[in-house]
């Protein structure tokens, strides 16, 4: 059975990005407490916002790189077309010569565009931790609990019970009375996924009969702060819509089915905003696949909202929104701004670090020259646009492993042997 431990997240990559991520979630509902409206919708909203104003600097220079790709993309869609049919060692080599050469006239890499995103996915991923796990991020919440808590665990034989019972009514927690802390922790992980149908058996157990008190408190305090807009933040649209034929609220399933329409709705506008990178090619598979993404990502993003909790829905809805809006006004300063600068820009910072590299830019030009001369008497037509570039691909940085890479080995083999 799969699990969801609301315990913080202990993992090496996530677990500090999620813990960060908590405190300003944290200090967000504590705030919201301090002015009298603590609620769990409410945080999330402005959680979302903080964090997606934080990575505008990332959000910037993907657009960046999009605007570029559409000025450079006829000329690599050349360059492929050009070497299609040729998959010999030789012209492979000379095909990525080329799209580097290129790559560098832009005062970019293949990369470029995908730097952004890696960087953003552990984030959005310990995101999920935290929307997902409320109570181990939100001290006050998780105080909420204590009182059943210690009642529940001073009734002898709490263990087999416990566990038959989140069992019974598949409730996704792994359950561990190992120390004093996880038996606490998992039991608030227990607590925290009841829905109102699970509060009703709860009750019905003989062995915890003499809680209702504790009960009744917790459940009216966790209505506070964990309904948003009469919607419960750990239930599922799914549940709700189902407790209808059990003879539940219609206008909570409506509200309900609101939030995956919702979401894949303002997913598809933000999409819809985004600049995409234009292609001559209708055969493009980068291009074909973005227009797929363009479809199955709102209706993914539905499915998800439909069958997980509210609060993830709210996140999802929230996140899209924010995204449109600075989507909005990136598309407006970047209407502004001319390509050129932009290429000029990253042309200098290529320039700064060839210079921290410290090699002869002589000694890298004759190895262009000669790589350039190599390339013409194969019988391969280059521009001298794409030559300049050439000779400054292989004065930038190059990666371990490529043509300029190898070359500069021999160049400093053979200084070596000179001296």
């Amino acid at each position: 059975m799969s699990a969801y431990v609301l315990t913080q997240y202990n993992g090496a990559i996530l677990g500090p990005i999620a813990k960060v991520l908590g405190y300003i979630m944290n200090a967000i509902y504590n705030f919201l407490d301090l002015i009298g409206i603590p609620n769990v919708g409410l945080s999330i909203i402005l959680f979302t916002v903080v964090v997606n104003i934080i990575l505008i600097p990332l959000t910037i220079k993907q657009q960046k790189f999009q605007k570029l790709s559409a000025k450079m993309n006829p000329e690599i869609q050349a360059i492929q077309k050009k070497y299609k049919n040729k998959r010999d060692n030789a012209s492979v080599e000379r095909m990525n010569e080329e799209m580097n050469a290129v790559y560098e006239k832009y005062g970019t890499s293949p990369t470029g565009g995908c730097l952004p995103m890696l960087i953003q996915m552990p984030i959005l991923f310990a995101l999920f931790r935290v929307i997902n796990n409320i109570p181990a991020y939100i001290s006050s919440i998780k105080e909420m609990f204590t009182g059943l808590v210690t009642s529940v665990v001073n009734v002898p034989g709490f263990q087999e019970v416990m566990q038959n019972f989140v069992s019974d009514n598949k409730i996704q927690v792994s359950l561990d009375f190992a120390t004093a802390e996880t038996t606490k922790n998992t039991l608030i992980d227990a607590f925290y996924l009841f829905k109102g149908s699970d509060w009703t058996k709860f009750e019905q157990l003989s062995e915890f009969s003499g809680l209702t008190a504790e009960i009744t408190e917790l459940r009216m305090n966790l209505s506070h702060v964990t309904n948003f807009l009469g919607l419960s933040m750990t239930e599922t649209p799914w549940n709700l819509v189902k407790s209808v034929i059990a003879g539940g609220s219609i206008l909570l399933a409506i509200g309900a089915l609101m939030i995956p329409v919702l979401s894949a709705l303002s997913q598809w506008v933000t999409m819809k905003l985004t600049p995409q990178a234009a292609s001559t090619d209708p055969n493009d598979p980068s291009a074909n696949m973005m227009k797929s993404m363009n479809t199955t990502m709102p209706l993914m993003s539905a499915f998800f909202c439909l069958t997980f909790q509210i609060g993830l829905g709210i996140y999802w809805i929230s996140s899209s929104v924010a995204r449109g809006i600075i989507q909005l006004i990136m598309n407006k300063l970047f209407e502004r701004i001319d390509v050129d600068d932009i290429i000029a820009k990253n042309v200098e910072k290529a320039e700064k670090r060839k210079e921290k590299e410290g090699y002869s830019k002589n000694q890298i030009s004759t190895v262009a020259n000669k790589n350039i001369r190599n390339m013409k008497s194969s019988g391969n037509s280059i521009s001298a646009e794409n030559e300049e570039a050439v000779k400054r691909a292989y004065e930038s940085e190059a990666k371990p492993g490529s043509i300029a890479d190898r070359a500069r080995m021999v160049q400093r083999y053979n200084d070596r042997n000179k001296k």
